[in-house]
C-alpha cells in the first residue's frame, strides 16, 4: 500500500468527516490547477501564432499568463501536500522506530501548519496592498495574483491540521499497541499477527 493510500485509509477509519471534506477541496483545487494549465498553454500557443504569423501579439496575455502560472503553482502544492506527493527526504527517518518516525512527522505537520497561519496573514497584507497596484498591460490589480498566496495557505492549513490529527490518532494506536502487548512496532506487526504499520505519512 503507497503512502497516499495509507493515508486515504486512515482518513476513511479515523476521520470520515474531515477526509471527506479535505478529499473534496483537494479534487477542486486539482481541476482548477487543470483548467489554469489548460488555459495557460492555449494562451501561450496563441500568443506564438500571432507573433510569428500575423505580426502583432494581445498586450495582456503576458499579464494574464503570470498571473495563471502563479494561482497554478500555489493551488498544486495544496493538492501534493494533501496527496503525499510533494518532495520529501525520508532516507533516515524510515530507518527510525515507527513511533519515533511519527512523533517527528507530528512535530513536522505543526511546524508546518504554523508557517501556512504566517502565509495567510502576510498573504493578506501584501495583497491588500498589491490592490492599488495594477498589471502594466492590464487594467487588473496585482492584488489578485497575490491573494493567490493567502487562498493556498488556508487549503495548506485545513490539509496540515488534518495531518496532525491523523498522526495523533496513529501515535495513541501504537502506544496502546505497546503496551496491550509488549510486541516492537518497527515496520513489523504484534504477536496476535496484526499489522503495526499503520502510521500516516509523514
Amino acid at each position: 500500500m503507497s503512502d497516499t493510500e495509507r493515508t486515504r485509509t486512515d482518513n476513511e477509519v479515523e476521520l470520515p468527516v474531515v477526509g471527506f471534506v479535505t478529499d473534496k477541496l483537494s479534487a477542486v483545487a486539482a481541476l482548477l490547477v487543470g483548467l489554469l494549465f489548460l488555459a495557460l498553454f492555449v494562451l501561450s500557443g496563441w500568443q506564438i501564432i500571432l507573433r510569428n504569423f500575423i505580426g502583432g501579439s494581445w498586450r495582456w496575455i503576458p499579464a494574464y499568463s503570470r498571473l495563471m502560472f502563479i494561482w497554478m503553482v500555489f493551488l498544486g502544492a495544496a493538492v501534493l501536500y494533501k496527496r503525499n506527493e510533494h518532495l520529501v527526504m525520508t532516507f533516515l527517518l524510515h530507518r527510525m522506530p515507527r513511533k519515533v518516525q511519527t512523533v517527528i512527522g507530528l512535530v513536522m505537520h505543526i511546524a508546518l501548519s504554523y508557517m501556512f497561519l504566517e502565509m495567510i496573514l502576510f498573504g493578506l497584507r501584501v495583497t491588500e496592498t498589491r490592490m492599488r497596484i495594477r498589471f502594466d498591460t492590464w487594467p487588473l490589480a496585482t492584488g489578485y495574483a497575490y491573494a493567490a498566496v493567502p487562498v493556498a495557505a488556508t487549503l495548506l492549513l485545513v490539509f496540515g491540521l488534518e495531518k496532525i490529527a491523523e498522526h495523533i490518532v496513529v501515535l495513541r494506536r501504537v502506544f496502546r499497541s505497546d503496551g496491550g502487548h509488549g510486541g516492537s512496532t518497527h515496520g513489523g506487526s504484534t504477536h496476535d499477527g496484526r499489522e503495526a504499520d499503520s502510521s500516516p505519512a509523514p
